[in-house]
């Protein structure tokens, strides 16, 4: 159906009218759901009628990114009011919803939102394939929502490792309120709070308090006895008492992070973060 010209409507028959809202299988699911007779059509065929044009681009819609409207994601909404009147309205459509409502789950996140939600979650299934059992109990449990340990992964491709964690973040983000972070990237932004201890406070709470955590790039983050003791031991600490999901990523095998860990051969506070990992984790 082309796009009308109202100063023709004047000049069309009822029955041309009707004709023409009926091309319109938009303009067709409505009248059908609102239970529209033709005299209601007509009487309401302007607000119809705009509701066609206006709506147009949904009928080859493919997704959010590509909504050609200016104001993407917008639809005009025809529904009856408590006095059996056809109203109007604009609201935001359910792929915009699908879309960005799934960013409300990520509580925190040292990835960009958009790469995220852009995540080929299809592929979810066959990277599954590439883990071990433990991982696969641990997503199999999630998707239960019964309760689980988190889980260790090593990846030594960069190019995999990311492409992963992300497809991982945005499959969880549907279910669970998930926050992610780079260790390197959240201890500098932990740094520029110093001055601010409230945004500080804030900003450490919504990681540690994430009913689920993934730390990736652990080890890759300079390495002080404030990083580690009063940052991640801190982190792991709260997240064993409460019970909270923490999935762990890593270049490093965990071995591997009892040397990184260790400062002036202070091997007890890297025994006790191995430890704390191992708890929180299906770790053998």
């Amino acid at each position: 159906m082309e796009k009308f010209n109202y100063q023709y409507q004047k000049l069309m028959t009822d029955d041309e009218i009707l004709a023409m809202i009926h091309q319109s299988q938009q303009a067709n699911d409505l009248i059908a759901q609102l239970k529209l007779s033709d005299e209601e059509v007509l009487n309401y065929s302007e607000k119809i009628l705009f509701f066609i044009n206006e709506n147009r681009p949904c009928e080859t819609c493919s997704g959010i990114k590509h909504c050609p409207k200016a104001e993407k994601g917008l639809v005009y909404c025809l529904f009856r009011d408590d006095y059996n009147e056809l109203m109007a309205k604009y609201q935001s459509c359910e792929p915009y919803y699908q879309y960005f409502g799934k960013a409300q789950n990520i509580v925190y996140s040292s990835y960009p939102i958009e790469d995220i939600l852009d995540a080929k979650t299809d592929e979810f299934i066959s990277l599954l394939s590439t883990q071990d059992s433990q991982f696969i109990s641990m997503v199999a449990a999630l998707v239960k929502q019964a309760k689980t340990k988190g889980c260790y992964l090593t990846f030594k491709k960069a190019s995999e490792h990311k492409k992963f964690v992300l497809i991982l973040v945005s499959v969880l983000i549907n279910t669970y309120f998930c926050a992610i972070i780079k260790m390197s990237s959240f201890l500098q932004e932990l740094k520029s709070c110093f001055k601010n201890k409230e945004k500080y406070d804030q900003l450490f709470y919504k990681v540690e308090n994430a009913p689920i955590l993934i730390i990736d790039h652990l080890g890759e983050e300079t390495i002080s006895a404030w990083s580690r003791d009063d940052v991640l031991l801190s982190i792991l600490n709260y997240r064993l008492d409460h019970d909270l999901v923490t999935i762990f990523v890593s270049e490093f095998e965990l071995k591997q992070l009892s040397l990184l860990y260790r400062l002036q051969n202070d091997h007890l506070k890297a025994d006790k973060l191995i430890s704390k990992i191992k708890q929180l984790t299906q770790y053998e």
